[in-house]
């Protein structure tokens, strides 16, 4: 009887261990799926802000292109306009 209590108990001893091993598993393993899927959500989220600050940089870069070509419009017409200042000014001393 005594060796029966002791086989039990190891038996009992044995059962309780496996079981909370295979909890321990499941739990860790439910734990780095989540991580994972965190994980992939961040490194999609990663990618959708590279995105916008890839379009962001060429609608920026497109916009100084047109700012540029502007102003050179703009200075070039400024300088026909004082040309054609400075004539009509010469042109109203010389009567």
């Amino acid at each position: 009887m005594d060796g029966l209590s002791i086989s039990l108990e190891i038996f009992i001893g044995l059962t309780s261990g496996i079981v909370s091993a295979l909890g321990v598993w499941f739990k860790l393993k439910s734990t780095v799926e989540i991580q994972k899927i965190m994980l992939d959500n961040v490194e999609h989220d990663i990618n959708l802000v590279n995105d916008r600050i890839t379009r962001l940089k060429n609608t920026v870069e497109a916009n100084r292109e047109k700012n540029e070509g502007s102003l050179t419009e703009l200075k070039k017409e400024i300088n026909e306009m004082e040309i054609r200042i400075i004539k009509a000014i010469h042109e109203i001393s010389n009567k």
